[in-house]
């Protein structure tokens, strides 16, 4: 116990120790472009995505959000791409990443359908940066305070950084280590079925099933701690490019591969970039002499800081695998699937999707449209709980309920190698139930 102990001590020390800011500010620079990116799509999406369709999955905790009004959701997604750029020049930077961050929680909230690992990962890095400071270099504040030039960045600004893109990359293996990645069935069924890795179907199956497998299973374990040891550092960089840059070809995951390629800057040690060619850029800048001054952080400041840093560690350590607290598989259930770095971790599609409303007394089907996106569909997919919101709305839409409502889903689906199977008995009236977020729910099979 007293050498855990001793362990955390020094672990909240390092946390606190300062560094040069000039490593986080060519990082500042380089994400700003990211976020920029992100809030030109989510700019020319927000019609088909949020207006075209008639159902919203939420989460329990987002049942409040409203769906502005069109104008007002393109007026805002218009000031997120202002705002990406005073993150970029690194000026009105605290406000800027503020409203950014919300502005993109309340995309990323609004409909569940378009959830993506990477778009977490991106809320995740605004919220990081929001407290961190990333103005202290290459930012047009120097120029307005050039005191701020001389000042350094508690270690803990790096540290969390790290912490978050090590985890992402060590949990994407974690998933992979289960029979069904490591027969072979995940990577073959998605070279047979899906359009995925288009690039390797010319392949000998056999092949490209074995490379990819075991090269994403050994990569995924292992790029993280050859990025935190100084001495292995170096063999990582290729092994980094090579994956990300085949991802950016034969998937389609956006901005992830990019951001990804960014953030391995993190892991070089911040006293590489203390050198003159970054500390003459930074004069110019500041129109002052670049000198790193000792600051003092109060006590105060200090223990708040790492209390935090400890807690956001902790939190993201165990939200990826709260899904063994539920019954059944994570993969075929979807229950405790978000926030929990599944990337590609299986291959799961319909051969059947449909609903059926019929009138409990006089038996006969009651016909109605339902207009939702793909995604949609498949996230339903993915996640059966969802069907609990689309009957939802189908009664609300027909102005029924359970009580003269009859509710069956018929939705078959081919998961990995095996025979396609039904996800909820299809003779069980779901129109009474309600969703469970917190334990599994029976009527998944």
């Amino acid at each position: 116990m007293n050498k855990f102990l001793n362990y955390i001590n020094k672990f909240s020390y390092k946390l606190n120790t300062l560094e040069s800011p000039n490593q986080m500010g060519i990082l500042r620079f380089a994400f700003g472009f990211i976020l920029l990116f992100e809030a030109i799509r989510i700019f020319k999406t927000i019609n088909l995505y949020f207006y075209s369709y008639e159902v919203a999955f939420r989460l329990p905790f987002t049942n409040w959000l409203p769906l502005f009004p069109e104008p007002v959701s393109n007026l805002i997604a218009s000031l997120m791409i202002i705002a990406s750029v005073f993150i970029i020049i690194g000026l009105y930077y605290r406000l800027a990443i503020c409203f950014y961050t919300l502005s993109y929680a309340y995309f990323f909230f609004i409909d569940m359908a378009f959830y993506n690992n990477h778009y977490y990962l991106i809320l995740l890095l605004c919220f990081i940066f929001l407290f961190i400071n990333a103005d202290y270099a290459y930012s047009l504040k120097l120029m307005l305070f050039p005191s701020k030039s001389k000042l350094q960045i508690p270690n803990w600004n790096y540290i969390i950084l790290k912490f978050i893109i090590f985890w992402v990359y060590f949990c994407a293996g974690l998933v992979k280590l289960n029979t069904e990645w490591l027969s072979g069935d995940v990577m073959r069924s998605s070279l047979l079925y899906s359009n995925d890795y288009t690039y390797f179907k010319d392949m000998n199956i056999d092949f490209a099933t074995n490379l990819l497998t075991y090269f994403g299973l050994i990569f995924d374990l292992s790029v993280g701690f050859l990025l935190l040891n100084n001495k292995t550092r170096k063999y990582a960089i290729i092994p980094i490019l090579i994956f990300h840059i085949t991802n950016m070809f034969s998937l389609k995951i956006g901005i992830f591969p990019y951001s990804m390629i960014i953030f391995t800057i993190i892991f070089i040690p911040p006293n590489n970039f203390t050198k003159p060619i970054f500390n003459k850029i930074q004069n110019i800048l500041s129109h002052s002499k670049f000198c790193i001054e000792e600051v003092n952080y109060n006590q105060q400041y200090k223990k708040n800081a790492y209390k935090l840093v400890y807690l956001f560690i902790l939190i993201n350590l165990l939200l990826p695998f709260r899904h063994y607290l539920i019954k059944g598989n994570v993969d075929w259930t979807g229950e405790g699937v978000n926030f929990a770095w599944r990337m590609k971790s299986n291959l799961k599609f319909a051969t059947r999707y449909d609903i059926f409303m019929y009138d409990k007394q006089t038996k006969q089907e009651i016909k109605s449209s339902l207009n939702i996106h793909d995604f949609h569909i498949r996230t339903s997919i993915r996640q059966p709980i969802y069907f609990i919101q689309i009957k939802d709305y189908l009664l609300k839409k027909n102005n029924r309920n359970s009580e003269n409502t009859e509710v069956l889903i018929k939705v078959c689906c081919k998961f990995n190698m095996h025979e396609p199977q039904y996800l909820i008995d299809t003779s069980l009236d779901i129109s009474g139930l309600k969703a469970n977020s917190f334990k599994h729910n029976f009527f998944i099979n």
